[in-house]
This record gives structure tokens, C-alpha cells and sequence, in this order.
């Protein structure tokens, strides 16, 4: 259990876990939380506390016989709560050793995750002097992330390690609304709870702006956060350990991002854009040397 200065519950759960190891070297484990019902006091980004209901988890592994020359690694994961907010997840990892100075993996993850209330922005309430209104929205997000992984021992004293991770996660928001008040789980919808709702095209964009009922004038406007989010980074090290103990380090980095507002996943689509965007190259060389004896 963990309490904030406030004395509220900020993390309450029952956790079981268990593994097991066979005679042939494969390793499973097993874990499963029960979550209860406690306070929030980080999800509006320094604004009220508010409620999250309770939830379970599960998180299974399973990993097969790392000495041999193939392994494999898979990970499933499932958690829901009360409040709307929603997990499941898979994961890859295939490694080799063609060599004993060889090891090569490649991994794939896929995740599905809906937030019952992701923060959005902090806006003045102009109907309150001095006082936040903290906008929230429920979210859809879908995550596809590959990695790949090198490491070679090219001589007694020269290495070279590579790594590689492209990154696609789309995200669409909706029912934007905010919560009706402090230590509370419930949440006002704008354009059906409180207040109004219009969509506004633009030309930097899509926003969403809120008018108030007590006037004809638009109350706040904010953009819609809905869209994709691309990135790919590499990076590769050489070693060359010159005189024990000093070493050599040669490492180039190269990331891609790219962002557009499009909430569909395509791989092929997102692969092409991030193929296309324009990359960010930083070379860093580095020498260790030991002083005295």
C-alpha cells in the first residue's frame, strides 16, 4: 500500500506470482494483481486527485532453453479496471548464436490499450478567475514495435554491437470531458454532461472547441491529439579494448520521427513514412584510459 502526503491511498493490490523451471531448462512465470480502488494524485498533471476503481492483471512468460543455439521468449499481458481502462499485449523475442562470439535476436510487440481518461490539456476556466479546468478523453491506442539486436566478437579485442527498433502508435481520442470534482471517478462529457462540443477543421489541424452554457462565447479551444506517431532508431558500437582494461568506442546514432493525423494502423503506410522521414545522425568516439597500475 502507498499513501501520498495527503494520507491518500495511491496504490493498493494483492500480487501472486509463480514459476516454474523444467528439467529441459525452459522457465515460465506467472503473476497476477489484484488492484483496489485508490486515488490518482499524478493523472491531471498537478490538478485534484481523483479516483480509480479497482482491477486485475495477469502477466504470463515463458522463455525456452537459453543455452541452446535458437531460444525463444514470449510474453502475454491482460489488465482492466473499473474505470475503463483496458490492456492486452503480446511479445516475440527470437534469438540465435550462430558463433559462441555471435548472438543475433529479433523481437516483434503488439499492444491494444484504452485509457478510460487520458489528460489532455489544462485550460483557464473563464467562468472562474483563477481557476483550471483539467480536459480529459478517453483513448484508443494501438502500438507496433520491432527490434533487432547484434553483437559480434569480431577479434579478441574488437566488438561491434548493433541495435535497431522501428516504432508505430496510433491513437484516437473521444468523449472529451473532464472529471466533476476532486476524489472522483465520474466524468461530465462536454456536449452531453456539461457544456457544448464542435469539431473545427483547420488549416494546422483538427481542434476541438468547447463553448460555455452560460454564454454564447466559446469557453476554450485545444487541438484533437488524434493521430500516429512514427519512430525509428539505430544505433551501432565498435570496441577495439587496446590495452586491458583501455578501450576504444566508436558509436553513430540515426533516429526518424514522423507524426500525422491519421488514427488507422497501417504498417505498410507507416513503414513507407518513416522510411521517408528525415533522419538525425550523431557519431560520438570515446577513449577510456586507465590511470597507474
Amino acid at each position: 500500500q502507498r499513501r501520498n502526503f495527503d494520507g491518500d491511498a495511491t496504490g493498493r493490490a494483492y500480487h501472486v506470482s509463480a514459476s516454474v523451471v523444467t528439467p529441459s531448462y525452459w522457465t515460465a512465470d506467472a503473476v497476477a494483481i489484484h488492484q483496489l480502488a485508490h486515488y490518482d494524485d499524478r493523472a491531471l498533471r498537478g490538478g485534484p486527485t481523483v479516483a480509480v476503481g479497482a482491477g486485475d492483471s495477469v502477466d504470463f512468460d515463458v522463455e525456452s532453453d537459453t543455452r541452446r543455439k535458437v531460444s525463444v521468449a514470449d510474453t502475454a499481458w491482460w489488465s482492466s479496471d473499473r474505470s475503463g481502462n483496458r490492456s492486452a499485449g503480446l511479445e516475440q523475442v527470437v534469438s540465435l548464436r550462430p558463433t559462441d562470439g555471435t548472438s543475433l535476436s529479433a523481437g516483434v510487440r503488439a499492444e491494444r490499450q484504452n485509457v478510460g481518461a487520458q489528460f489532455i490539456a489544462s485550460v483557464p476556466d473563464p467562468e472562474a478567475r483563477d481557476q483550471q479546468r483539467y480536459v480529459t478523453a478517453s483513448l484508443i491506442q494501438r502500438t507496433v514495435a520491432l527490434q533487432f539486436r547484434a553483437a559480434t566478437a569480431i577479434t579478441r579485442t574488437l566488438s561491434l554491437d548493433a541495435y535497431l527498433q522501428p516504432f508505430v502508435t496510433v491513437g484516437a481520442y473521444r468523449d472529451f470531458g473532464e472529471f466533476a470534482g476532486a476524489r472522483t471517478g465520474t466524468r461530465l462529457i462536454y456536449g452531453r454532461d456539461i457544456d457544448s462540443l464542435q469539431h473545427v477543421h483547420r488549416v494546422d489541424g483538427d481542434w476541438i472547441s468547447v463553448y460555455g452554457t452560460h454564454n454564447s462565447g466559446t469557453a476554450f479551444s485545444i487541438r484533437d491529439p488524434t493521430g500516429a506517431m512514427r519512430s525509428l532508431h539505430g544505433t551501432a558500437v565498435l570496441r577495439w579494448e587496446y590495452r586491458p582494461g583501455m578501450a576504444l568506442y566508436l558509436a553513430w546514432t540515426q533516429t526518424r520521427a514522423d507524426v500525422a493525423a491519421d488514427s488507422t494502423l497501417s504498417l505498410q503506410r507507416d513503414g513507407g513514412a518513416l522510411l521517408a522521414a528525415r533522419p538525425v545522425n550523431a557519431l560520438l568516439f570515446k577513449i577510456a584510459y586507465r590511470m597507474g597500475r
